[in-house]
């Protein structure tokens, strides 16, 4: 038994290898073409590009190519000679001061690319991001113009949201309370909010008024703390704060009953999870869902409810 449960293991492990095997992408990636640009450009381009590409389930087999200028014929000459099913090529077109990075995947016998792409290096400091990004394009076969996070920013892109700097916005919120008094009741609400991005933890401040063309006010100011789940440019996040908030509602049906409380205001928490829309932008949306549990009483019953929130931040 202990045996036949060897074999099976055994059996189970080569079926799995040679599935990976089987899908895995083999490629070779030629010498990078360009006029005015330097060569320890060019290979420092093909170089940063085999690196980052080989971070994927892509197997990436060096070639001895050295030429720059290398015909449909050739490429696949060469990309057979190491074994590769696809080869990739590039260029750099330099435009003043800026860089133009272009590269295209062809299949082996294929004279037409089957994915191509590009992007703008502002200086050589911008090609590490821009070759990651191509490299994470070339793998995905999305193009690397909505890849981005928020260590792979180009300058050309977002100059005021550089590679791991903090960043805040301001901005306009509407949304609702389900507050859970006496029953359920939907206060519409509208508010400011401020976002404090440090690229590790988001910060913020929000103020909000409530409950027009119902029964109730409403009015809250909130701190909290999120935690961001991602580094993209949509970025879920999860987290909670403290809220300081105040509620009043009109009772029309015993005004003669002093002991009946009308208003009530106090702390309370929340817990929260949203996205930041446009991370990386000038302008962002951040949906919100939370739930927050007040200290404080109203009519006999604990203040509490669901918030969702849209903010326009910019």
């Amino acid at each position: 038994m202990k045996r036949l449960i060897q074999l099976s293991t055994m059996m189970i492990l080569v079926m799995v290898n040679a599935s990976y095997a089987k899908t895995k992408l083999t490629v070779t990636i030629l010498p990078f073409e360009g006029q005015t640009v330097h060569s320890e450009i060019l290979d420092a381009a093909r170089d940063v590009l085999t690196i980052y590409l080989g971070n994927h389930p892509v197997d990436v087999i060096s070639n001895e190519s050295k030429d720059r200028i290398i015909t449909p014929a050739k490429a696949d000459e060469i990309a057979k000679s190491v074994g590769a099913k696809h080869y990739i090529k590039g260029r750099i077109t330099r435009l003043g001061k800026r860089a133009i990075v272009q590269v295209e995947k062809f299949a082996v016998g294929q004279k037409s690319a089957i994915f191509t792409d590009m992007m703008t290096a502002a200086n050589p400091s911008d090609l590490e991001t821009v070759m990651e990004r191509l490299a994470r394009a070339l793998y995905t076969r999305t193009k690397a113009h909505g890849n981005s996070n928020i260590h792979t920013v180009t300058r050309r892109e977002q100059s005021s949201l550089k590679r791991k700097r903090s960043h805040q916005n301001f901005g306009f919120g509407i949304g609702g309370l389900v507050i859970g008094i006496d029953g359920a009741e939907v206060l519409p609400t509208l508010g400011a909010s401020w976002l404090f991005d440090n690229r590790t933890v988001l910060f913020t401040a929000d103020a909000r008024l409530g409950g027009m063309g119902t029964d109730f006010s409403f009015a809250e100011f909130s701190l909290g703390a999120y935690y961001p789940l991602d580094d993209d440019d949509v970025t879920p996040y999860v987290g909670g704060g403290l809220s300081l908030s105040a509620i009043s509602t009109e009772d029309a049906e015993d005004n003669f009953n002093d002991d009946d409380q009308l208003s009530g205001s106090g702390l309370g928490l929340f817990a929260a999870i949203g996205m930041i829309i446009g991370r990386t932008s000038d302008v962002s949306i951040r949906p919100e869902v939370s739930y927050l549990a007040g200290t404080y009483s109203l009519d006999n019953s604990i203040v509490h409810g669901m918030r969702f929130n849209m903010v326009l931040g910019f």
